[in-house]
């Protein structure tokens, strides 16, 4: 599982200065670039928060002055060592107008560094699953299909996973479930693919070290290549 980075911290918002309520930063490495603040509005009684970039973070904490030209804006506090956070409503129509918090430094500090050991800065095109970003913005670029397989890795029937690579054109990704559930991935190229697939009925999928018989059916493969433009010959 991918680690998700939280700090809790108080929030103080301006317009009521005895007031405070807590508040949370999330990061989680599945999204590396952005970062969450939610917290409870105690004058509202209204979930709120937002997500924003982490560099915006990066860049007012190395800079210590104001930054953010989009929805979420920080800035140097009046009392040293608190930061303020300027949040503007998700509809620019809402009558809520603005939410003006203050909160401690050390602690932004804080969460962002436990963020950096995580991931650091330019690291984060290495987290990202492209496949599945792809998958959900192109979904003809994957298919389930249906497997089957007499023992090992999972019993009767299931369900797999193929998938066109996201920049190499000729090279698709396959997924199948292992006993527990977790999906075996490994690559194959069209070519082999579609030789495979090349009769009816099943084939037995080539695995990387011969591990397994896994049946894949013909129609479903003979289906995708179809619609990515290689057809099974």
């Amino acid at each position: 599982m991918k680690p998700i980075v939280t700090e809790h911290l108080t929030l103080f918002p301006a317009n009521r200065r005895d007031d405070r309520f807590l508040g949370t930063l999330f990061y989680d490495v599945a999204d590396p670039y952005a970062v969450s603040l939610a917290y409870v509005d105690h004058g509202s009684e209204m979930a709120a928060g937002a997500t924003f970039a982490r560099t915006l973070l990066v860049d007012y904490l190395t800079s210590e002055r104001w930054i953010g030209p989009d929805r979420v804006v920080f800035g140097p506090h009046a009392e040293p060592g608190h930061t303020v956070i300027t949040i503007a409503p998700d509809d620019p129509q809402a009558d809520s107008g603005e939410a003006v918090l203050y909160c401690s430094t050390r602690l932004l500090q804080q969460f962002l560094d436990a963020t950096l050991r995580e991931v650091p800065l330019d690291g984060e095109a290495a987290w990202i699953d492209w496949h599945a970003e792809l998958a959900m913005l192109l979904p003809d670029r994957q298919r389930t299909i249906a497997v089957r397989q007499a023992g090992g890795m999972f019993d009767g029937w299931g369900t797999g996973v193929l998938t066109a690579h996201w920049n190499q054109a000729d090279t698709f990704i396959v997924q199948v479930p292992d006993a527990d559930g977790l999906l075996l991935t490994w690559q194959v190229s069209r070519a082999s693919l579609a030789s495979q697939a090349s009769g009816d009925g099943w084939f037995r999928l080539a695995l990387p070290g011969d591990d397994g018989d896994v049946l894949v059916r013909c129609a479903d493969v003979h289906a995708f290549l179809t619609r990515v433009g290689g057809a099974a010959a």
